[in-house]
């Protein structure tokens, strides 16, 4: 694995010479020691941050990017709001000075993974308001990614955007 982080990271500086403007995302689900394709170890997890972070990376959010700060940096987003996001990842990022974006599924908070395809899936706890208020005030981003973690390309656009407004209401 830190053999593909190293190509990213390499492709990223080569680039960054060039003044072209690249933001390496990294993409996660689960960290913990779950047999899920969904998840990554905390161990394996922790290698990684302490790569971008021994080769001079910092993370960014999303509004950074927005305001073109990209610089020698990474994203580090967690899709869906697994509880064990909060329990294991938060630590390893708060040592490494390192902050995320994590997307939530609303109508999943304080709930089990329902949505999840495999069965064996479906047992991963979310998180909880409490770990949302405390991801928050570490500096994460919270992030709408839909209330009900449908599949979109199934929805109108009126659910969609019902969909997106629903969760919206909720983060707020």
């Amino acid at each position: 694995m830190n053999k593909l982080l190293y190509l990213i990271c390499k492709i990223g500086d080569l680039l960054f010479c060039c003044k072209t403007k690249v933001l390496p995302i990294f993409f996660y689900h689960s960290i913990s020691d779950n047999d899920s394709n969904l998840s990554i170890s905390p161990d394996a997890f922790r290698a990684q941050i302490e790569y971008l972070k021994l080769n001079g990376y910092e993370s960014i959010g999303a509004d950074e990017v927005l305001k073109g700060k990209i610089g020698k940096k990474v994203m580090i987003s967690f899709d869906d709001g697994m509880r064990d996001v909060a329990i294991n990842a938060l630590p390893i990022l708060n040592k490494a000075g390192f902050k995320a974006v994590v997307f939530l599924s609303t109508d999943f908070v304080n709930k089990k993974a329902e949505f999840c395809r495999k069965e064996s899936d479906k047992n991963f706890q979310m998180l909880m308001e409490g770990d949302i208020r405390i991801l928050a005030k570490a500096g994460w981003q919270i992030a709408n990614h839909f209330a009900g973690h449908k599949d979109l390309i199934d929805l109108t656009e009126a659910e969609m955007h019902e969909e997106y407004n629903r969760a919206a209401s909720t983060l707020e």
